[in-house]
């Protein structure tokens, strides 16, 4: 054929091209096929019997656009399964290893014998790239130009902590109905899929050749979709960071559907459920208020998501159409012991889902408690408890295809390591026996999502590894700081606590191995010791004024507890016995006081505790109070104060009582071991949850950013006492998508 011409349509098998009215129908019925792959399409027809390079489809196609390859594969992978096409034995398209692609079935010229300009491609391709996001108009989704690509959109986030280099190994089940921890002779092979560190959840495609992910591009909870190829190749991004949390559900079974949800950040319960096409296309709001933990059925006509009523004290597992319709609450539980929202997983056969709960609770210690895999009918809401294994917790669930058993992130209770720390490994339950065998066998945690291919041989799980270290900076110029610990990857050091004494020393928590021991160091990093043994975890140090004590939480008694000894690591002490969790130690000026964080099933309140442990006695009475922390002066503290469903910056006379002054925060705000006075006693400092320090004036007004820091999440922070200097532990969270194979 004149590569200068081209027919209007083009026959060849039992397909008809019709370029006219750009279309491709297969023994009359048409083929849907996204523009670009239909421009794939025509171009390799037009060029057919000989071998065209990439750069010529790039050049042809996406003529005057700068574009990754990746986008060619896409649409290639498209464009065969659109045509029926088996890449082992091709009909039409051969691809040529290093040099290109040929279309090879026999061309007949249709009817229609009208000769057009090559290229000449409809302005549809402009048109359908054209889509409304948030209110206004943008081409491609406010996607990177770069990227010639038809975008899809969705998902949000999970925190995962600790390092790990190991094997997977499938176990063999004991009589208890656990696995034993012996290696099968057949280890499962791990491949890393992404490399950013940034991802939130992931999906895998049922013909495990795709997955989509989130990521978080930008500091504010922002995430975007991304769409990656598991044989490797350049991600495309196919729903921009737009100020909205995103959470990519799932595929459809067909592959040619991606479902997410779409939320603003901190209202994760309030998200709206959409579905796209995964080659390209606008896509469509299904229903509004649902969790951003939202499933399908199989036949994707129905939706189920986890609903929680505080007033009520209730925890639902609702189920509607996916049209918003016939929404019924299937079954409840006492919050005490609640459906996990994002563990849902819907049976193949639709006739169950299965989720985690607690099953049995303490108001002493969440680590206490037990939970288990329940099934629910959506018919009648039946509960079946599926599993007896007492488990910390389970966070993902995914069922397999042929309904035998269900892949889980979880985290197994050792009744003989009260100080195990809160990691997550990846287990096989099976259906209907619930016994479990274990899959992961290493250091990394496994949470955020679990999603398998539809013949069950590859699981694409989250997997996450965390580092930190100390900087210190002159307070008038933080861009001055510098690095004073040099720990390796999964060295944590300051992550879990800073403080200074009054001479100029550095209190810090550093992790070795799975402890957590409290450190003292000179302001330059040298001469650092250990002043706590492992064994247990040992975090959130106060030194009192005098720089004789320091007061820190640990679970060294088998629940976390407050505790004290003098700063040379001698003369321990435990301060707290009551009931619930009592962490985050603040010491009063005089060194007579302790105020500290009580949390029980009843929520979280400030406590007063005198330094011999006499004395116990909680002194705000509200909805919530939290994170308490003395000012530099020792009349006042500050706190998280929760009222009317509303958290707050507040300020209290120190014993307690009433807030004399109440602050706004912004969304993003982030109190755990975080607020702090600056040392002049004019303002207090709080975390972000992704970028910096907010800093609010005692006086009042709007809460700014603290200037001169990097615009990235800081783990903790503390000014030296004289003011001078201010010490940030800055740290790393990597979170990857990563696929296992023969594992069964």
């Amino acid at each position: 054929m004149n590569n200068g011409e081209m027919k209007q349509t083009i026959c060849f098998a039992e397909f008809e091209l019709d370029t006219a009215h750009r279309r491709l129908m297969r023994e009359g019925k048409q083929v849907v096929l996204n523009p670009r792959a239909f421009d794939l399409l025509v171009f390799l027809t037009e060029n057919s019997g000989r071998v065209v390079t990439k750069d010529e489809i790039l050049d042809g196609v996406w003529a005057g656009q700068f574009v990754e390859e990746a986008n060619l594969t896409v649409q290639m992978s498209a464009l065969r399964k659109a045509l029926g096409e088996k890449k082992e034995a091709p009909q039409f398209l051969v691809t040529v290893p290093g040099k290109g692609y040929e279309f090879i079935a026999d061309i007949r010229n249709g009817s229609n014998d009208i000769v057009i300009e090559k290229h000449k491609f409809s302005r549809l391709v402009v048109e359908e790239e054209l889509e409304e996001v948030n209110g206004r108009k943008e081409i491609g989704g406010g996607a990177n130009p770069r990227f010639r690509s038809f975008l899809f959109y969705g998902l949000p986030f999970a925190f995962l902590l600790f390092l790990g280099i190991g094997g997977f190994w499938a176990v063999n089940k004991n009589s208890h109905g656990v696995a034993a921890d012996s290696a099968t002779e057949k280890r499962p092979t791990i491949k890393k899929l992404t490399g950013s560190g940034k991802v939130g959840n992931a999906v895998l495609s049922p013909d495990g050749k795709f997955f989509a992910y989130a990521e978080y591009d930008k500091p504010n909870w922002e995430t975007s979709i991304r769409l990656g190829q598991v044989d490797g190749g350049s991600d495309i991004v196919l729903r921009p960071a737009d100020g909205v949390v995103y959470r990519v559900t799932e595929f459809s079974a067909d592959g040619d559907w991606l479902y997410y949800t779409a939320s603003e950040p901190r209202e994760l319960s309030n998200a709206t459920l959409y579905k796209m096409p995964v080659l390209g296309g606008v896509p469509q709001k299904l229903a509004n208020g649902v969790s951003t933990y939202c499933i399908l059925s199989p036949d994707e006509k129905r939706i189920a998501f986890v609903r929680s009523n505080k007033k009520e004290r209730t925890s639902t597992l609702v189920v509607s159409g996916t049209d918003e319709t016939n929404q019924r609450e299937l079954a409840s539980r006492p919050l005490e012991k609640a459906f996990f929202p994002g563990s849902l997983s819907w049976s193949p056969d639709g006739k169950l889902i299965a989720l985690s709960a607690a099953n049995s609770f303490s108001e002493i210690d969440d680590a206490d408690q037990g939970y288990e895999v329940f099934t629910v009918s959506p018919d009648d809401g039946q509960i079946t408890q599926l599993t007896s294994l007492e488990w910390s917790g389970i966070n993902c669930i995914e069922w397999l295809k042929d309904g035998t058993a269900l892949a889980v992130t979880a985290r197994k209770k050792d009744p003989n390591d009260v100080n195990a720390p809160p990691r997550r490994s990846l287990w096989m339950i099976d259906y209907p026996d619930g016994n479990a065998r274990k899959i992961s066998v290493d250091l990394n945690t496994y949470a955020g999502s679990v999603s398998l291919t539809a013949d069950a041989k590859s699981i694409l799980v989250v997997q996450g590894q965390s580092e930190s270290n100390v900087w210190v900076a002159p307070s008038e110029t933080l861009l001055a700081a510098r690095q004073i610990t040099f720990g390796s990857a999964g060295r944590i050091d300051g992550w879990y606590g800073i403080d200074w004494t009054p001479d100029g020393q550095i209190v810090y928590i550093a992790w070795i191995g799975e402890s957590a021991t409290v450190w003292k160091m000179d302001a330059d990093g040298g001469r650092s010791v250990q002043l706590t043994p492992i064994g247990f975890r040992d975090e959130m140090p106060s030194v009192t004024a005098d720089g004789a004590f320091i007061v820190f939480q640990s679970n060294r008694s088998g629940k976390t507890e407050i505790w004290r000894m003098r700063t040379d690591g001698s003369d321990l002490q435990q301060i707290t016995r009551g009931e619930g969790v009592n962490s985050n130690p603040s010491v009063t000026i005089d060194g007579n006081w302790i105020l500290y964080m009580n949390e029980s099933r009843g929520g979280s309140s400030v406590w007063r505790v005198a330094a011999d442990g006499s004395g116990a006695m909680q002194i705000v009475n509200a909805e919530s109070s939290s994170y308490p922390r003395v000012s530099p002066d020792g009349k006042y503290f500050a706190c998280g104060y929760g009222a009317n469903g509303k958290t707050m910056l507040a300020i209290f006379p120190i014993d307690g009582g009433e807030p004399i002054k109440l602050f706004d925060v912004p969304k993003t705000h982030n109190f755990t071991n975080a607020i702090r006075w600056k040392p002049d006693g004019k303002s207090i400092a709080y975390r972000d949850w992704a970028n910096g320090i907010w800093e609010q004036s005692v006086e009042g007004g709007e809460p700014g950013r603290l200037a001169g820091l990097p615009e990235e999440k800081l783990m903790t922070y503390g000014w030296s006492r004289d003011g001078k200097y201010l010490a940030i532990t800055r740290g790393k969270v990597s979170l990857d998508a990563v696929l296992i194979t023969d594992f069964r």
